[in-house]
């Protein structure tokens, strides 16, 4: 169930909302990422039992550490300070194709689906994180 207030720009009901999740949990996104502000919290179960969790691709290259996927409500303009992408959602759409990086981190899981769908999802963010154009 979807729930948040108003306040924070985006509802339930909001057909941005709707189309963005459906396709995130289709991708299983979830294994990795929480989106709180919707209430959309991270399955580390699924993550374990598919062998996902020690991926050699969830490391920082420069610093050698291990990352903890983001909490996708609460990303701003300083997630993507180091990007010579001409757009966020263009930088976004690179990045879960493994096209960029963020800084020296690169995105664990290759997204393979359509184009479209992605849009969708990365739409649903930039509103949620009141980063629309």
């Amino acid at each position: 169930v979807v729930s948040i207030s108003p306040s924070e720009g985006l509802t339930a009901d909001d057909p941005v909302a709707g189309a963005g999740l459906a396709v995130f949990k289709k991708n299983k996104c979830t294994k990795w990422h929480s989106i709180e502000k919707l209430g959309v919290i991270k399955d580390k179960k699924a993550a374990t039992e598919d062998g996902d969790e020690d991926d050699d691709e969830d490391k920082d290259e420069e610093k050698g550490k291990k990352i903890d996927p983001p909490d996708l409500s609460k990303f701003t303009d300083k997630v993507l300070k180091q990007t010579d992408s001409p757009t966020t959602t263009e930088h976004l759409e690179k990045f879960v194709t493994k096209k960029v990086k963020h800084g020296t981190k690169k995105h664990k899981k290759l997204y393979k689906g359509p184009r479209e769908e992605l849009l969708k999802v990365i739409a649903m963010l930039l509103k949620l994180n009141g980063m629309e154009k």
